[in-house]
């Protein structure tokens, strides 16, 4: 199955970690989950499985090159979903969100969070190599071999394709939250239709065949982004008048700021650009009449 709305799923986990912990409007029927990270992780799998079994339900009875098609459709839904509602801090995304805490131990850097995006990355390969290695794990396999020969030896093809549908909008959904948790800022722009794309390749360049491939391909891909791209850039810190600071990151050769200069942000289609504030008009000095000449 070839499938483009893996960011979606990322997406998923990610706005609903952030929008239970930051939200502004979480019905009180949510109330003891809010604020928390740790409790938001179970409800955005649940929000992930959910909709990963309405769309797959719908998008799994496609085949050939309407299957990729449809894909593309709900995974510009959900981005274009993420970018409207107000709720989710439309295209300016949700911000501030708590660090994940480990009894007292806070994760408030990207390094500290590498030791639970690893954890969890290495019981997702654990678990996933059991799961090929037992009875539906094989029934998984043999859908490589063609759907009609799988049907022919009694695997209940649909039914393992749902699986695997669900299953792998779990892990998007995880990554997602974990996502959330490390960069504790939360925007549409990351899981578009042209970052399911990447993750796509990423898992043909690691090669789909293997557990690894995944790994390898995701390292693969991050360092050539990082790496093969010959623009640089230039980091600019913004700080708002409420205190919260920003990182934007602009072309090299873009205008040059003070620091304390005035700026104004302007937020098209999910892509933030720095521009210069105007400065205030000043009137122009009165001619000398001539009584006073």
């Amino acid at each position: 199955m070839t499938s483009f709305g893996q960011a979606a799923f990322i997406g998923l986990g990610a706005y609903t970690c952030a929008w239970l912990t930051v939200g502004t409007d979480v019905p009180a029927w949510l109330a003891p989950l809010a604020g928390s990270p740790w409790l938001a992780l179970p409800a955005g799998l649940l929000v992930t499985f959910v909709v990963a079994a309405g769309l797959g339900a719908v998008t799994l009875r496609l085949s050939g090159h309407y299957l990729p098609l449809g894909t593309i459709c709900w995974a510009l839904a959900l981005f274009y979903l993420f970018g409207t509602l107000e709720s989710l801090g439309a295209h300016s995304g949700l911000t501030n969100l708590p660090a994940l805490q480990i009894g007292g131990w806070s994760l408030s850097q990207p390094a500290d969070m590498a030791w639970p995006i690893w954890l969890l990355l290495g019981l997702a390969l654990l678990l996933s190599r059991h799961l090929l290695d037992s009875r539906s794990g094989r029934a998984l396999r043999a859908l490589n071999g063609g759907q009609a020969m799988a049907d022919s030896m009694g695997v209940p093809v649909f039914r393992t394709k749902m699986a695997a549908f669900i299953l792998s909008a779990l892990l998007a959904g995880l990554s997602g939250w974990l996502y959330a948790c490390n960069q504790r800022f939360v925007s549409p722009a990351p899981f578009s239709v042209t970052a399911g794309i990447d993750v796509m390749f990423m898992a043909l360049i690691g090669g789909v065949g293997h557990l690894w491939g995944a790994v390898a391909g995701a390292v693969a891909g991050n360092a050539i982004e990082r790496f093969g791209t010959r623009e640089e850039a230039n980091e600019i810190l913004l700080q708002f008048p409420n205190g919260e600071r920003r990182s934007i990151v602009q072309a090299k050769g873009a205008e040059v700021f003070e620091p304390g200069e005035p700026v104004i942000l302007v937020i098209t289609g999910g892509k933030t650009r720095v521009m210069k504030a105007p400065k205030p008009a000043t009137a122009p000095m009165p001619a000398p009449s001539a009584a006073t000449r």
